[in-house]
């Protein structure tokens, strides 16, 4: 059963979603479709944005 990608700020507040059919079931994947440049991921990743299967 495939569900979506959700995109959490630091602050709880949810900023985007993806079906997981259009990306993959890897957090890594979701990660690359919100945010294509790495630098940027890293960024994120950093300041605790997240990306959790809802």
């Amino acid at each position: 059963m495939a569900g979506f990608w959700i995109r959490i700020a630091p602050s709880g507040c949810v900023h985007g979603s993806v079906h997981e059919e259009s990306v993959g079931q890897l957090n890594d994947d979701a990660h690359k479709e919100f945010t294509p440049r790495v630098a940027d991921r890293r960024r994120e990743a950093a300041e605790g944005w997240k990306r959790p299967a809802a």
